[in-house]
């Protein structure tokens, strides 16, 4: 029985979109120990453009908890 680990879930996923934006032409890496630096909010972050993006990989969407957390 394989056991899941979460965290190497999300990894992957985070590598998968930022290999995706590499992929279209916007030099992207990961966040820092995924967003848990002070002022490094999200999980990929590009030089194309201001913003950090928050990956999730769930099959179970929660639009508001997300958003909260976007903007803390």
């Amino acid at each position: 029985m394989k056991i899941k680990n979460p965290q190497a879930k999300g990894k992957r996923f985070e590598y998968l979109i930022r290999d995706l934006l590499i992929g279209y032409g916007f030099p992207s890496r990961r966040t820092p120990l995924s967003g848990g630096i002070d002022g490094w909010s999200g999980d990929i972050t590009s030089p194309s453009f201001p913003l950090f993006i928050e990956c999730k990989n769930t099959a179970k969407t929660t639009f508001p908890q997300w958003y909260k957390q976007s903007i803390s």
